[in-house]
């Protein structure tokens, strides 16, 4: 302790123990090896040795006391045992030093597709090193997880083994909602699918009504659909129409009202008028009503049917008869 002038020594390997004090205030001291047979170093064994710029811990070295390099301001480096980092560095948290593992490993990151997206993060590094994992999807694709569970992205690692981490990567997934303008039919097709996902959207009209176009104007059904983004289709459907023609057998026999295009289920009245000199015989279905409701369900043709009435003279063959 205090040897100032003191610039190396060489430890004999049956040494146990660096006791407390032992190379205080060595500031000539500028390397020193701590041979494996070492397992303790007191407190204040290396203060204000100034001269040390670097120390290696060996293996076997399993408690270090309070203040053991404290003063060592030449130090830059102080090398120590991987699997015993945590315990070290704290014994030399507050030292202006590097303190570092005497071994490293490989962190190998990489993307379940490399056309989803790309990662960073690869590397050969120290022990207990503080690294940072970054996953960036590709557009249209997005970030599920790493291969370990994780969901934090970017994620802090620190290193303490060789490594593989893969960052799974999806393609986007967009709703696509699609209904009809009322409960006059369905619709098939809606749900949730990955982006460039062809689909087929199909409208089906229930009985007595039709399919007219989607809310977006297209007419076709089915038609397909590429996904790109969240979308809306609305189905329009609309009741049937009928053309219901009432006509007449003789032109100049009379009129018939009624003719025109009908809703389906639409209850209408068909009324056949004779002119003068002829009379109203009956429809061609039957009926002999004249005026006469029929309730429409599909294009319908029918005839009111007109006979002339003619003037009978009975004459005498003789007047005087």
């Amino acid at each position: 302790s205090g040897c100032s002038g003191l610039a190396s020594i060489e430890i004999p390997s049956n040494v146990k123990t660096i006791e407390s004090g032992t190379f205080s205030r060595c500031s000539g001291l500028t390397s020193i090896e701590i041979p494996n047979s070492v397992t303790s170093i007191g407190a204040y064994a290396f203060s204000g040795c100034s001269g040390l710029t670097s120390i290696t811990i060996p293996n076997s070295v399993t408690s270090v006391g309070d203040k053991a390099f404290s003063g060592c301001t030449g130090l830059t480096s102080i090398i120590v045992p991987c699997e015993k980092y945590d315990y070290f560095v704290g014994k030399f948290t507050g030292y202006a030093t590097i303190i570092y593992g005497d071994c490293t490993f490989e962190v190998a990151v990489n993307a379940n597709n490399e056309n989803y997206g790309t990662v960073t993060g690869n590397g050969v590094y120290n022990y207990a090193k503080n690294i940072t994992l970054t996953a960036t999807p590709n557009e249209h694709y997005h970030f599920v997880r790493w291969s370990d569970g994780s969901t934090e992205n970017p994620r802090a690692v620190k290193v303490t083994q060789d490594s593989i981490f893969t960052a799974v990567f999806a393609i986007d997934e967009h709703n696509v909602t699609a209904s009809p303008n009322s409960a006059t039919g369905t619709v098939i097709g809606e749900g949730v699918y990955g982006y460039g996902t062809n689909i087929t959207l199909t409208a089906m009209p229930n009985d007595h009504y039709h399919f007219v176009n989607w809310s977006d104007g297209d007419t076709e059904n089915p038609r397909t659909v590429k996904v790109t983004q969240d979308s809306t289709f609305t189905a329009m459907f609309a009741i049937n129409e009928y053309n219901v023609t009432a006509d007449k057998n003789i032109s100049a026999a009379g009129t018939v009202t009624g003719s025109g295009v009908y809703e389906y289920g639409t209850n209408i009245t068909l009324t056949a008028t004779a002119n003068e000199g002829y009379r109203f015989k009956g429809w061609s279905d039957g009926v002999m009503d004249a005026s006469r409701e029929i309730t429409v369900t599909k294009d319908t043709s029918i005839t009111a049917n007109f006979v002339a009435l003619y003037t009978i003279k009975a004459l005498a063959s003789a007047s005087q008869g």
